[in-house]
């Protein structure tokens, strides 16, 4: 047996042969948090970012230039970045360069134990990567509610319905992932709804339904 960790992998090795009854979808298993999400009808949109701040795969080049749209458009918003990297001194010299400081929040590296509290705070999951192997951020952050605006990367389409419980833009496009905040921003009850529907569609990634399938690995 033959354990992955997307549909992309799993169409990749069926089209050079591999025996389709012999690929099993690793899925994330996770604690599911307890959700006590309040949404702002009013105020600054809480967007999340965790992970490397680094230009490679993750693009936080790109990250910089969404914030610069956002700002341009008169957006209301926030952007808190959990984690670390070498390039956070480019990320820090940009900001104050560009004068969008007041738009970011650095947390640092959050803890494990407490990145459910992170997520709980934001409204949209934000990943502008290259590509993935499966995030478990996005996981993390759709079943805490956070909307997710990402890129179409590897995992991505596992996790996500388009347009239902978020937006999946091209990689590379920022204006595209940058164009869809702005409209959650304006309608909040679509954000409300997009939320709601991560929220429905997290039983998937229970640890305890997938439990059987870990067990089979080890």
């Amino acid at each position: 047996m033959f354990f992955i960790k997307n549909k992309f992998i799993a169409k990749k090795l069926e089209k050079i042969g591999f025996p389709k009854n012999k690929i099993r979808l690793l899925q994330w298993g996770i604690s599911l948090p307890t959700v006590k999400k309040n949404r702002l009808v009013n105020g600054p949109l809480r967007i999340g970012y965790a992970g490397r701040i680094v230009i490679e795969q993750k693009r936080i080049d790109l990250i910089i230039k969404v914030v610069a749209y956002l700002s341009k458009n008169k957006a209301n918003f926030v952007l808190s970045i959990a984690g670390n990297g070498k390039d956070l001194n480019f990320f820090l010299a940009e900001i104050k360069r560009l004068n969008l400081e007041k738009y970011i929040l650095l947390e640092g590296v959050v803890n494990k134990n407490n990145i459910y509290d992170f997520w709980a705070r934001q409204d949209v999951f934000l990943s502008c990567s290259d590509y993935e192997g499966h995030s478990i951020s996005q996981v993390e952050a759709l079943c805490s509610g956070a909307v997710p605006v990402v890129t179409d990367v590897s995992g991505v389409r596992d996790d996500i319905i388009q347009d239902v419980m978020g937006f999946i833009c091209p990689v590379g496009d920022y204006i595209g992932i940058a164009s869809c905040i702005k409209r959650l921003e304006q309608n909040r009850s679509l954000l409300k709804k997009m939320s709601d529907a991560c929220l429905k569609n997290r039983g998937k990634f229970d640890i305890k339904k997938n439990e059987k399938m870990f067990f089979q690995i080890v």
